[in-house]
């Protein structure tokens, strides 16, 4: 699929889900957030630590372990549409943290003495 198409298609579900056992870093974690999804990620992803808060824009579960991820769609399952829509526009703010000029300039204070 062609990036605007994929994009349309994620957004039909509403919940981002990533059960990954070991993700370096999901980049595709990022364009969850910047997308305004709520997320459902494993301990698996590297990019949790970065992009998800608990209760905030969305919900954690153990890796490989079913019991966790049944226990977190159930939860999710609970939420208002009110919930839902604050957990999307609180995943947007985290994805905006991090943009190209941020990143830029990031790199260019790297001293490479």
């Amino acid at each position: 699929m062609q990036p605007d198409e994929l994009k349309s298609e994620l957004l039909k579900g509403g919940v981002a889900c990533l059960p990954s056992h070991k993700d370096q870093w999901g980049v595709v974690v990022h364009e969850y957030a910047l997308m305004g999804l709520p997320m459902l990620l494993s301990t698996g992803c590297g990019a949790v630590t970065e992009f998800l808060i608990p209760g905030y824009n969305g919900m954690i579960f153990e890796k490989g372990n079913i019991d966790s991820l049944h226990r977190a769609l159930q939860r999710f399952s609970e939420l208002s549409d009110e919930d839902l829509l604050l957990y999307g526009n609180n995943s947007k703010r985290l994805g905006s943290k991090i943009d190209c000029e941020l990143s830029a300039q990031s790199l260019l204070s790297v001293d490479f003495m």
